[in-house]
This record gives C-alpha cells, sequence and structure tokens, in this order.
C-alpha cells in the first residue's frame, strides 16, 4: 500500500514526514506483525491538535484535542485515512474535543467508509466528551460506530 502523506497546518498538499506502514509480510489480522510501539507523526492544525499512539498489532490510538471543524476536518480526513490504511485496528479518542460540526463528521464518515473497504476496525475510545457525545448522538454518526460489522480481533 502506498503511502499517504502527511498533511501538515501550513501547506496541506506538503509531505512532510514519513508515517510508519503496515508490515509487508502479513500473517493475517489474528496474527498480529510485532514492533509496533511508540508514537507516530501528530497532526497540527489552528483548532485541533492529534497525537498517534502507535500499539502491536499494528495498532493505533488518536487522541484528538481541540475542535473538529471546517478548517481542520480535511487534514484529519487524510491523517485517519492513513491510519486506517497501515494498522488492523484505529481507535478514535475523542474525550478532549471541544466541537465537532458538519465537516467534522464528514471527516469521521469518510475514515469509517475506508476502514469498511480495507477491513479495519475503526473504534471510539472510552466516552467522548459531552459536545462530541451530543453531536455524533444527535447525527446518528455515534451508532455507525457503534454497530460496527467487523469486530476487533485485538484485546483493547
Amino acid at each position: 500500500m502506498s503511502s499517504l502523506p502527511f498533511p501538515r497546518a501550513d501547506d496541506d498538499r506538503s509531505p512532510g514526514p514519513p508515517l510508519p506502514r503496515r508490515p509487508a509480510a502479513r500473517r493475517g489480522r489474528d496474527h498480529p506483525a510485532p514492533g509496533w510501539s511508540g508514537t507516530g507523526p501528530p497532526l497540527r492544525t489552528d483548532t485541533l491538535g492529534v497525537t498517534a499512539v502507535l500499539r502491536p498489532g499494528p495498532r493505533v490510538q488518536l487522541h484528538l484535542v481541540g475542535e473538529v471543524d471546517r478548517a481542520s476536518s480535511p487534514a484529519l480526513s487524510r491523517y485517519l485515512q492513513h491510519w486506517v490504511a497501515v494498522s488492523d485496528c484505529v481507535t478514535l479518542d475523542l474525550s478532549c474535543v471541544d466541537f465537532i460540526d458538519a465537516s467534522g463528521l464528514t471527516a469521521l464518515l469518510i475514515g469509517l467508509h475506508h476502514a469498511g473497504r480495507t477491513r479495519t476496525h475503526l473504534r471510539l475510545a472510552h466516552r467522548p466528551s459531552h459536545p462530541a457525545e451530543r453531536t455524533l448522538a444527535v447525527s446518528g454518526v455515534r451508532t455507525l460506530f457503534d454497530d460496527a460489522g467487523h469486530r476487533c480481533p485485538h484485546r483493547h
């Protein structure tokens, strides 16, 4: 799989540092490749910060802090699509999200779409913040995460 460019706040089209890739020789999802740990390159925009914590498997947990809005959602969408492409399981931690608008919901839905195409599990961690939970529930997007067709084979 090709690596997607790392989005940067100053120029969303610049390649930036390389992100980790899925190991080339994969034995299947129930036999995770060893060696993934640490952190990946962060995403920073004017309104949102995202850190990636790598776990063996390969799995990644993305911690979002700030606002998922019109200014940050294009970069978040590309960042999320990359992690979905290179991971077996992506967990979104929305506990520090202050605001999500329609473009932010679109970025999450694009991530869900790509997860379905690549058979990657995309799930929400813990409880989202109150503003994020309210937006996800009112829009109906929350049920799409809860009712994901594929169960993650990894223990969380």
